[in-house]
C-alpha cells in the first residue's frame, strides 16, 4: 500500500527531526576552538559561501566567490587555535565564484561543485583534479548534493528554475524537474 510506506517515510522524517531538535537543544553555548582568518574584508574574494566535512570528518573545504576551493585537515586546524594563518592541503582553482560544496559518502576523494555560471564540477582531491563537469543550467546554481543512496547520482537546483538530476556515468542530465521559482536547495 502506498499511503503505507508515505506514512513510514514521514514517521522516519519525524523520528530524525527529533532526535536532531533533542541533541541540539541539550546545548546552551557555542566554544570557538579555532578560526581561520579572513583576507582584509575589503576584499570580496574573502566571502565564502560553502563549508562541508568529509565522510569521516578528518578533511573539510571551503569554496566561494575567491574562484578556489580549499580543503583542510580538521585535527591541524583545532591542535593549532591561535595561529595566525593556515595553509590548506590541497587547493583547487576554478573559472568561477562558487556557490555550493558536498562530498561523496561512499567515493571518499570526490567533492562536487557549483558555480554561478550552471557548472557542476566533480574533482578528485587526491589528485587536485576535475573528474567530470557538467554544463548543468543556464543560470546560477545554489545548491549541489550527492544521493545519499547512490553515490553516482547529483542533484542541482537553480536560477533558471530547476532541478537537475546527473549521473556520473552520463554527461547528459538523467531528468529534469520544471518549477516555477528559483532553487536555493536540494
Amino acid at each position: 500500500n502506498n499511503n503505507t510506506a508515505v506514512g513510514a517515510v514521514v514517521d522516519e522524517g519525524l523520528h530524525e527531526f527529533s532526535r536532531l531538535l533533542s541533541v541540539l537543544s541539550r546545548c546552551n553555548r557555542l566554544t570557538q576552538v579555532a578560526e581561520i582568518p579572513r583576507p582584509s574584508l575589503r576584499q570580496v574574494s574573502s566571502i565564502i559561501s560553502s563549508v562541508e566535512f568529509d565522510r569521516d570528518g578528518t578533511l573539510f573545504a571551503t569554496a566561494g566567490v575567491s574562484k578556489r576551493i580549499s580543503v583542510f585537515e580538521h585535527a591541524t586546524i583545532v591542535r593549532a587555535p591561535g595561529t595566525l594563518v593556515h595553509c590548506p592541503i590541497i587547493e583547487m582553482v576554478t573559472r568561477s565564484k562558487l556557490s555550493c560544496l558536498t562530498w561523496n559518502r561512499y567515493v571518499a576523494s570526490h567533492l562536487a561543485s557549483s558555480d554561478y555560471e550552471g557548472v557542476v564540477t566533480v574533482w578528485d582531491v587526491n589528485t587536485s583534479g576535475m573528474v567530470q563537469e557538467y554544463e548543468a543550467h543556464s543560470k546560477r546554481i545554489w545548491s549541489v548534493d550527492y544521493c545519499a543512496a547512490d553515490p553516482t547520482l547529483l542533484a542541482s537546483g537553480s536560477d533558471d528554475c530547476t532541478v537537475k538530476i546527473w549521473s556520473t556515468r552520463a554527461q547528459a542530465s538523467a531528468a529534469q524537474i520544471d518549477l516555477k521559482a528559483n532553487v536555493c536547495a536540494v
